[in-house]
């Protein structure tokens, strides 16, 4: 009976100490914004923190429902106030939260900062990544939480100035690069070299099939915008998405052309850029106007009032027209070591149609052109070796 009594002693004092130790812990607040979210994933895992998340440029009542619920004392803020509302702090203090902010003037600045926080003795080892990649985000995320080391970000061509001084004041020696079709390896290297790391590990990708996931985000993200804009009507927020969604489909079609160049880089980089408008397009479509969103919903009204609503319909629906319309698919069989490309194109009243094979050994191409008064046919296969990306 003793016995059994001190069991359930133990067990409960365990449990409440658990319950204390939970009460005190952090938590951390951040937009659902990649970059910003996999570094707060991975200061978390580091700190041993929850990781609330709210949708960029709000702080909704459920993020607050759910950090009272953690019972929390202390919340970590990750992004300025574009990307998280200063009412966040305001709210969370009169709670009787102690609340800090890691917020830098660009992703860059913020992962450094986060970097800082969480590795305030410095660490040997760091994960970099391009910083508006976000397949490679989500892998640069997950071998920086299995080894314990934070995550910097760099541009396709550049590391920035904040990122080198955090790297020496971390005293970072090893690297682990994650690789992008976009990144220029030489330059980021030498970049690396000369701020004194020792090791630089490049983590290799599919150059192709990361392209083709790009696309298909960015495929993904415009079908969401366009569900979102409605009708054009003459307001600054109907305006402006509807300018930032042509755009994105503008970037979209270059994408898709240079994939099927076999230039992807290009490709990889267009894809980022369709993907970030149209993602902006729907944020304003969802009524999130801040930051720059709120310079082009007022752009949008100086246009209005200077042009009126009927020119600028007809100047998107001229805009539709100049426009290359590549909205085609493409499909990649790697056992084979073939890849098939249908292109639908549209240039003025003319439309292009052409299906490209490529074999390890060959590419077939066949074409044809119809508009107002023509029509022809051109099937031409090149027999030539190559050497096949998927091998």
């Amino acid at each position: 009976m003793n016995k059994k009594l001190l069991i359930s002693t133990t067990v409960f004092m365990t449990l409440l100490l658990v319950a204390v130790v939970y009460a005190q812990s952090e938590a951390i607040l951040v937009s659902d914004n990649p970059a910003d979210h996999s570094a707060a994933e991975i200061l978390a895992n580091k700190i041993n923190a929850s990781v609330v998340m709210t949708t960029w440029g709000t702080f909704n009542s459920t993020a607050l429902s759910e950090i009272q619920n953690l019972g929390v004392s202390k919340v970590v803020i990750i992004g300025g106030t574009v990307a998280i509302p200063e009412n966040a702090e305001t709210q969370l203090e009169a709670l009787g939260i102690e609340v800090k902010r890691l917020a830098g003037k660009d992703r860059y600045e913020t992962a450094s900062l986060i970097a800082s926080f969480g590795w305030p003795n410095g660490t040997t080892n760091a994960v970099i990544v391009q910083g508006h990649d976000a397949e490679g985000i989500r892998i640069a995320m997950q071998k920086a939480k299995a080894e314990g080391m934070p995550i910097l970000y760099v541009t396709p061509n550049r590391v920035p100035e904040r990122v080198k001084e955090q790297i020496n004041a971390l005293r970072i020696k090893q690297i682990e690069s994650i690789q992008a079709p976009d990144l220029n390896k030489t330059k980021i290297e030498g970049e690396l070299k000369s701020e004194g790391i020792a090791k630089i590990n490049f983590t290799k990708r599919n150059m192709t099939e990361a392209s083709e996931k790009a696309i298909e985000r960015a495929e993904t993200l415009t079908q969401k915008a366009n569900e979102s804009l409605g009708n054009l009507t003459a307001n600054g927020k109907s305006v402006a998405a509807y300018k930032l969604y042509e755009i994105s489909i503008r970037h979209l079609n270059a994408a898709k052309e240079a994939y099927a160049n076999r230039t992807y880089g290009r490709a990889f980089g267009q894809a980022i850029s369709s993907a970030e408008l149209a993602r902006a397009s729907i944020r304003i479509s969802e009524n999130i106007v801040v930051g720059d969103l709120k310079v082009e919903v007022q752009k949008a009204k100086m246009n209005i009032s200077k042009e009126g609503i009927v020119k600028i319909r007809n100047h998107f629906k001229k805009q539709r027209i100049k426009v290359i319309r590549f909205n085609g698919t493409v499909k990649i069989n790697k056992s084979e070591g073939t890849v098939s490309i249908n292109q639908s194109m549209k240039v003025g009243n003319t439309t292009i149609n052409k299906t490209v094979k490529i074999t390890n050994s060959s590419i077939e191409i066949n074409k044809s052109m119809s508009g107002q008064n023509m029509s022809s046919e051109i099937n031409k296969t090149i027999n030539k070796s190559w050497s096949s990306p998927w091998h």
